[in-house]
């Protein structure tokens, strides 16, 4: 009776207890970050330029295809992807 008066209890509750599955990670593949290499991977000037040189801004903003001395509206530079600090690292 006790047990039935619980069932009751939670069932009216709308307390569903969850199917036990095993838990599952999902990760997003990591950005490519442009080859800086012959630059001794220092993301500085010239590396800078090369990526600049190479950036079309007729096509859409990627990791490949970014203006390395756009700043964004809290004047931070980009990284290496593109990418701004604190702010969405996906295109």
């Amino acid at each position: 009776e006790i047990m039935f008066a619980i069932a009751t209890l939670v069932a009216s509750s709308g307390y569903i207890s969850g199917v036990s599955r095993p838990a599952v990670q999902v990760r997003a593949a990591g950005p490519q970050m442009a080859d800086i290499s012959a630059f001794g991977n220092v993301w500085g000037f010239d590396a800078k330029l090369a990526v600049y040189n190479a950036w079309d801004p007729e096509k859409p903003r990627d990791y490949d295809n970014f203006n390395p001395f756009e700043r964004n509206d809290e004047s931070a530079m980009c990284d290496t992807n593109g990418c701004f600090p604190g702010q969405s690292r996906g295109y």
